[in-house]
């Protein structure tokens, strides 16, 4: 549908021209009044109008004035005019400001319907020609895109690569000094953020990007989504804090942006990203609320020349499972002190981080932990500390981590000590199978705690609680039903089944038949076994 503005000062003129327009095509167009210059302006301002029917002559402001006013918005609708005989002469002005036609007064209906129907043809011609642009404009963009994402994240590209792609890339972008930053979006407990929300985030990034563009008139930037990060490429510093103040302070998350140093050209693209990514590490050291931009050149000479504790650590793990918890504690504080590591680069911190892995965790992991699924999770989670919100957050859970560590290795070597306590457990289930018993209600008994006597326990025996269990019930079912005439649901309950088609299910899961056709065979074996004495007998 098309939107026509009509304006004059008279409104017989003006209904008279709105009901000529409705009888060509009411479905098509969909016509506004007005009746000065002023009142049309403010009216353009605020909603898309695609053609303008105007009088010269008006009180307010004259059509020539309106109609050069009309030039400077982005959108620029069409114009007609309406002139009288004594006007021609601004008629002829309004012509050099881009009018396609004038009508005068008394306005003919075929005139009227001849200049619309021009109008109409280079407006569909124009929107042709647009959509070509756009659609153009959207496989450059994307092609522009995967070209960076490959400059910037290839290991291996080589200089005479990237002048290569430089040559056929033509992204006049690079060709002035320009800022990389990265924005993350701080996830409680998730290595990763979810790519859908990073795409809404990248959207409302671009409509930021966008208004900032018309208001300055400048449109250096490119912003665009890279794995869990959004990277936004930008001639002007000051579009970070723009960014910062207008969405990410008013969003109800936490973000951080990573900034490089200034650029220039397509060598620069790649050390550029590297400072970006360098500089978000740092948002480990944030732990205040609100959102940051951290920039490379505030962290860029942090001391690199540190020396690793290895040999603290491997004091650490000596000691792990001993009665000296006060000096693990202590070793610990001295080892991950936060203020040292905030004196140095962040790789300081990454490097003490994979020693703790490679020395205690991963040993603990093959050796203790190897079944256990929650376990190895917390070991997961802290192969990399940018799954944690802040130094604060890595630092308590790592350390809580140590002590149960710690813990757990007093009581494993307490348990193995005494095997009376596992004998006891066995014997509790052999003598209570038949009742509602757990794993709780096990290690309840014996004193033990829940997650180390269910490791402990099917070390003994083989086999976890549940197997070990049911086993126990079954074999016993299989002895109530050789001997004895009950019927399968009374033997279910004799074992600990309340339920006869759980019964039956686990039956058949160990012994591969039914409870009933179990019994069926064993009695029909037990009966051919008799006739078979009875015949050796009479022989």
């Amino acid at each position: 549908m098309r939107k026509v503005l009509v304006v004059d000062d008279e409104k017989l003129i003006r209904t008279g021209v709105k009901t000529m327009i409705e009888r060509k095509a009411k479905d098509f167009y969909d016509v506004v009044l007005c009746s000065n210059g002023l009142e049309a302006l403010d009216i353009v301002s605020k909603e898309k109008i695609d053609i303008v029917i105007t009088d010269i002559r008006m009180p307010e402001m004259d059509g020539i004035t309106f109609i050069k006013k009309l030039q400077e918005f982005k959108f620029k609708p069409l114009i007609l005019i309406l002139s009288g005989y004594d006007d021609f002469n601004y008629a002829v002005e309004a012509l050099k400001c881009g009018v396609q036609n004038y009508l005068l007064k008394p306005i003919k209906r075929e005139e009227l319907y001849e200049s619309l129907d021009k109008i109409e043809k280079i407006i569909k011609k124009s929107e042709e020609t647009e959509a070509v642009k756009n659609l153009y404009s959207v496989h450059m963009d994307e092609y522009i895109e995967a070209e960076i994402k490959n400059i910037i994240l290839r290991t291996d590209i080589s200089e005479a690569e990237i002048k290569t792609i430089g040559k056929r890339l033509q992204f006049n972008l690079l060709n002035h000094q320009y800022y990389i930053g990265l924005l993350i979006k701080e996830e409680d407990n998730k290595a990763e953020p979810v790519v859908g929300l990073m795409q809404d985030i990248s959207n409302e990034i671009n409509i930021i990007l966008d208004r900032y563009s018309k208001e300055s008139q400048d449109n250096g930037f490119k912003c665009f989504q890279c794995h869990n990060e959004l990277v936004i490429i930008s001639q002007h510093i000051s579009i970070f804090e723009i960014i910062k103040q207008k969405y990410l302070n008013d969003c109800g998350a936490r973000y951080h942006i990573g900034l490089s140093n200034p650029g220039q050209g397509i060598m620069t693209l790649k050390p550029c990203f590297a400072q970006a990514e360098e500089a978000l590490k740092y948002r480990i050291f944030i732990n205040y609320h609100g959102n940051t931009v951290i920039k490379y050149s505030d962290i860029q000479d942090k001391n690199k020349d540190y020396n690793l504790e290895t040999d603290k650590i491997e004091k650490l793990r000596n000691m792990l499972g001993t009665e000296r918890d006060k000096e693990i504690y202590s070793l610990f504080d001295e080892i991950f002190n936060e203020n040292k590591f905030r004196s140095y680069s962040i790789s300081y911190l990454e490097e003490t981080n994979k020693l703790i892995n490679n020395t205690v965790l991963d040993e603990i992991e093959a050796g203790i932990f190897s079944n256990e699924e929650d376990m190895l999770k917390k070991i997961q989670k802290f192969k990399n500390i940018y799954n944690f919100r802040n130094y604060k957050q890595y630092y308590y859970e790592l350390k809580d981590f140590i002590i149960s560590i710690n813990e757990y290795i007093k009581t494993m070597k307490e348990i193995y000590g005494n095997k009376d306590k596992i004998d006891k457990a066995i014997e509790f289930i052999n003598n209570n199978y038949h009742k509602d018993i757990n794993l709780a209600t096990v290690s309840n008994e014996v004193s033990l705690n829940y997650s180390y006597f269910s490791q402990v326990f099917k070390e003994h025996t083989g086999e976890n609680f549940v197997s070990y269990l049911k086993r126990v019930r079954i074999n016993k079912a299989k002895e109530i039903l050789k001997s004895d005439e009950s019927k399968v649901y009374e033997v279910g309950k004799m074992v600990g089944y309340d339920d006869p088609k759980q019964f039956s299910k686990h039956f058949r899961s160990i012994t591969g038949v039914s409870p009933i056709e179990y019994k069926r065979n064993f009695f029909k074996e037990l009966k051919a076994s008799k006739r078979n004495d009875a015949t050796n007998k009479e022989e």
